[in-house]
C-alpha cells in the first residue's frame, strides 16, 4: 500500500465539484474522497442538488466513498469532519473492497469505531488465503446463532497485513480526512 499520498483537504472546500456554485455555510453537501490514477486521494464537496441530480467525481478519479455533511459556520469550533454515523457509512460502504489500499481503509475505519465503541471486537478468523480477519458487530446488534443469540453473522474486516509505516501513514491520512479527534491514540 502506498502511503505517501496525502489528503488535499479535511474540510469543505467551499465549491461545488460539479457545478463550481460557491458551497455557504449551513448548505448541505456530499463529501466524496476520491483516488486519482497516481493513487492519491482527495476530498471533493458536491452541492446537494449536484449530487442528487447524479453528479459523481469526474474521468480518472475512483470514489472511496462519500458522505453527507453539511459546510460548518465559520469561525466556529470545528467538529469532527465526520460523525460516527458518517465514519461507519463509509465503512459499510467498503464492506465488497478487494483492492489492498480500501481493505487498509476500511481496516483503519475498524480500528475507530471500535475505538469510539459503534463496533465491537468479537475475535478473529482465519481466511482461507492465510490471513486473517476481525470479526466485529455493531454496537446493539445481538450475537450471531453461533455464539447463542439471535443476531446476524459477525461482519468480517480482512486484516491488510500493514507494517508499521504503513499504519502511521493510513492512521496520518485519515487524522487529515475525520479530524484529530477520531484518530488520536490509534498510533
Amino acid at each position: 500500500m502506498a502511503t505517501s499520498s496525502s489528503f488535499e483537504t479535511g474540510t469543505p472546500g467551499g465549491v461545488c465539484a460539479a457545478s463550481g456554485e460557491t458551497l455557504t455555510p449551513g448548505t448541505p453537501i456530499t463529501s466524496a474522497l476520491v483516488e486519482d490514477e497516481a493513487g492519491n486521494v482527495s476530498r471533493l464537496d458536491f452541492s446537494a442538488a449536484a449530487w442528487s441530480g447524479g453528479s459523481r467525481p469526474g474521468d480518472g478519479l475512483v470514489l472511496i466513498g462519500s458522505w453527507r455533511t453539511v459546510v460548518p459556520e465559520a469561525g466556529k469550533r470545528r467538529d469532527p469532519l465526520a460523525s460516527s454515523g458518517e465514519i461507519m457509512e463509509l465503512f459499510e460502504q467498503l464492506e465488497s473492497a478487494t483492492e489492498q489500499r480500501r481493505l487498509a481503509f476500511r481496516f483503519a475505519l475498524a480500528l475507530i469505531l471500535i475505538r469510539k465503541k459503534e463496533l465491537r471486537l468479537e475475535g478473529g478468523r482465519d481466511q482461507e488465503d492465510g490471513g486473517r480477519a476481525m470479526l466485529v458487530r455493531p454496537r446493539g446488534v445481538a450475537l450471531p446463532p453461533e455464539m447463542g443469540g439471535d443476531g446476524p453473522a459477525f461482519i468480517e474486516v480482512v486484516d491488510p497485513k500493514l507494517d508499521e509505516a504503513s499504519i502511521a501513514g493510513l492512521i496520518g491520512d485519515l487524522d487529515a480526512v475525520l479530524a484529530p479527534e477520531a484518530t488520536e491514540g490509534l498510533a
